[in-house]
């Protein structure tokens, strides 16, 4: 998981917040904007799924949809209408829904499954970490590039304060969230397992070329629309490096 940086409401969407403030995510008056909430969510997101970092593929809304990271089902007389809180919307994939049997789910699909042991509460705030409050560097993942495992960075968790933390520690709420995501599923390992191998063979063929690893990074995060897959795995397989080309190129997700 990496930050989300949100751009500017969508006209479409402050429109209907002034006009309709009650309205709910499936009325036909929000349908009609969500093209144009897509759009922006995904150019904001680098192309990546909020949780997993798999690619969102812009035009198939039956590969990726909106997910609300307040439930949405919390009433929205009281407080914000979660529906339409433009910062509570996050484009994520399908988290194995359109897998093959046997499906193993994850992400949202994970999060707000009926029978998530042990539960999340609908207002997860705290619970889990939210892409938007996490810090663009450094990652608060650690990753073991031979398993494709995800734990917390606790040496990271040190530098950073993350005020929404309902754990004890910043390491139990990284922690709570690899877990509430379901983000060591077998089939999101081996992605990153084969991604950091790849990268393995980048580099190859890079230094067979009379490039430097600086040149590789430069190629690879040149384009903030439209992040590598996996973006963690690159950041933490190309190291020191990429954390210096982002910091120059004034990363802030």
């Amino acid at each position: 998981m990496k930050r989300v940086r949100k751009s500017e409401e969508p006209a479409g969407l402050a429109k209907i917040v002034q006009t309709h403030p009650q309205a709910k995510w499936d009325d036909q008056v929000v349908r009609k904007a969500r093209p144009e909430i897509r759009r922006r969510v995904a150019n904001d997101q680098g192309g990546l799924c909020a949780y997993c970092e798999s690619k969102l593929l812009e035009y198939d809304p039956d590969r990726w949809g909106i997910e609300h990271f307040v439930a949405k089902s919390l009433a929205v007389s009281i407080g914000p209408n979660w529906h339409l809180d433009w910062s509570n919307m996050l484009g994520v994939c399908k988290g194995g829904e359109v897998d093959p049997k046997p499906r193993v789910l994850h992400c949202d699909r994970y999060k707000n499954a009926v029978n998530h042991q042990p539960p999340l509460p609908e207002d997860c705030r705290g619970w889990i970490l939210n892409p938007l409050e996490l810090p663009a560097l450094p990652s608060l993942f650690s990753l073991d590039l031979t398993t494709g495992a995800l734990s917390p960075d606790a040496a990271a968790c040190q530098l950073v304060a993350i005020t929404n933390n309902s754990h004890p520690t910043l390491v139990e709420l990284v922690q709570a969230t690899i877990d509430h995501l379901n983000l060591n599923c077998p089939k999101l390992c081996e992605k990153r397992r084969a991604v950091g191998q790849e990268i393995d063979k980048q580099i190859d063929r890079a230094k067979a070329r009379g490039k430097t690893l600086e040149d590789l990074v430069a190629s690879i995060f040149s384009d903030d629309t439209n992040w590598p897959e996996f973006f963690t795995v690159y950041l933490i397989r190309l190291g020191a490096p990429a954390m210096r080309f982002l910091q120059r190129s004034l990363y802030r997700g």
